[in-house]
């Protein structure tokens, strides 16, 4: 794409154009029989959204309680998304939950203090339930998960690396995680972190899609992993 082809797009393009980019990937790794972790779920937007590509058995893992009743609503409508009342974790038991003024920013770890935005202006602790991806899998009696989705606001690589011996492309097919250029939380996971977490267990970096600018820098985007070897890959 040239130049003055980006010029003429607006931003609402360059998202339409980054989600159906990001959908014919998700399509890929897809299937009727799916299973899907939705980490972070908020309202349930990512798997309101997934449905236009696949309909399948998605687990919502929200411990905030007013975002997680709209996903309790959705499930209502829609038997296939599973509310899962819980925070995922590097440890199983009884946390601290930061939540924030907008929801969406609501984090395990704490928002660097001076930040006016609401998504990272606090609003309340509170005390959640968290568990290990590992463990829940155990739980549930589930070997393989087709997409992990991960937008734990600054967490995610403690997010990831809580499957331990299920972090491989046998068990978890495709990654799809949020992650940050710029500093948000206190202890925030950074963007090296995650690329060499997913590396290191088999996969690659396949897609970045949705991405965010302020003041001409590059602030966060959606990172898809795929298993390092053949259909995805060719470098096995």
């Amino acid at each position: 794409m040239t130049l003055g082809a980006i010029e003429r797009h607006d931003t609402s393009d360059l998202d339409a154009l980054a989600d159906r980019e990001c959908n014919a990937a998700l399509s890929r790794v897809l299937t009727a029989d799916s299973i899907v972790f939705d980490v972070g779920a908020n309202l349930g937007q990512f798997a309101t959204s997934l449905m236009s590509v696949q309909i399948c058995t998605t687990y919502c893992f929200e411990p905030v309680p007013e975002p997680r009743a709209a996903i309790e609503d959705l499930a209502v409508l829609h038997p296939h998304i599973i509310p899962v009342n819980l925070a995922v974790s590097d440890r199983t038991g009884t946390t601290e939950f930061h939540v924030m003024a907008a929801h969406d920013g609501s984090s395990m770890l704490e928002p660097l203090a001076g930040q006016s935005s609401q998504w990272l202006t606090p609003k309340e602790t509170i005390e959640v339930e968290s568990m290990r991806l590992d463990d829940f899998m155990r739980s549930r009696g589930i070997d393989k998960v087709d997409l992990l989705k991960s937008d734990a606001q600054g967490f995610d690589g403690h997010v990831i690396s809580s499957a331990g011996d299920y972090l491989t492309p046998d068990h978890i097919q495709a990654i799809l995680v949020e992650v940050n250029f710029h500093s948000f939380y206190k202890g925030q996971d950074p963007f090296e972190r995650i690329v060499e977490l997913c590396t290191s267990h088999g996969y690659f970096l396949a897609g970045l899609f949705r991405h965010y600018n302020y003041s001409n820098w590059l602030w966060w985007a959606d990172a898809l992993f795929l298993p390092n070897r053949a259909p995805f890959s060719t470098q096995f």
